[in-house]
């Protein structure tokens, strides 16, 4: 499926489907996942501190959430997204600099904010780039080829990754992350291609605090809603401190 969608035969009107699928492929090559906590333990932070380093990356993406998307919905989901690459790929490349604690937890908190800036714009981007009419079945096979592009990202830069960084020398660990910085860098060049479609360009922009205003009085009545924020907020964090923790047990 994620080949059959760059074909040429493919419709008008997936190509900024295909455009985020390639962005969101070159976004999630980050080589240096499979040995961050090496890599991190040679930079003399213990296991707690690598630990703490997640959990500021998830308290970050949840702080910012509010404040990006009122930032997304004056400048729409195109710039949003765009800041959030470039904003990614200066996380990156700090991570090259960083040697001591504070700065690593600063570089989370950056890190945090350009995923809460993605937060939401891509599936709009792609929901705004369907024809009109009934886009439920559009909508799917957008959303199962960006799945299709990240998971393929995700195996292309763990497999390679791995193999560079086998030995876990801080030299090759080192080189996952220069590659992960010029991948993320180019996810945010290509991403200056999309554009807004035109009848979201004429769109009227919502009042921020009116929009706030909703969304809080929607959280408040729907108990449905409450639970299932409640029970991300407790579960969220699991998988992000075993990719800590089962590293250094292997």
């Amino acid at each position: 499926m994620f080949l059959r969608f760059f074909s040429r035969s493919s419709l008008r009107s997936l190509d900024t489907v295909r455009l985020v699928g390639l962005i969101s492929f070159f976004g999630q090559l980050y080589f240096f996942v499979p040995v961050m906590t090496p890599y991190l333990l040679q930079r003399n932070l213990t296991i707690a501190e690598i630990a703490g380093l997640q959990t500021m990356l998830m308290v970050a993406t949840l702080v910012m959430e509010i404040p990006t998307g009122v930032i997304a919905d004056r400048l729409g989901h195109v710039w949003s997204f765009r800041i959030a690459l470039i904003v990614l790929a200066c996380g990156e490349g700090l991570f090259l600099l960083a040697r001591d604690y504070p700065m690593f937890l600063l570089i989370q908190f950056i890190t945090g904010t350009g995923f809460a800036f993605a937060s939401g714009s891509v599936d709009a981007i792609l929901y705004d780039s369907l024809p009109a009419g009934d886009r439920v079945e559009g909508m799917q096979r957008a959303k199962g080829f960006l799945g299709a592009a990240t998971q393929m990202g995700s195996v292309v830069a763990y497999s390679i990754g791995g193999v560079i960084a086998a030995d876990l020398t801080l030299s090759r660990m080192t080189v996952t992350i220069v590659m992960g910085a010029l991948a993320v860098t180019t996810a945010a060049a290509l991403s200056f291609r999309l554009h807004e479609a035109p009848h979201v360009v004429e769109r009227a922009r919502p009042a921020s605090r009116k929009l706030l205003g909703t969304a809080w009085r929607t959280i408040r009545s729907n108990r449905d809603l409450v639970r299932i924020i409640a029970l991300s907020l407790v579960t969220c964090s699991f998988g992000a401190h075993m990719l800590v923790f089962y590293q250094q047990y292997f």
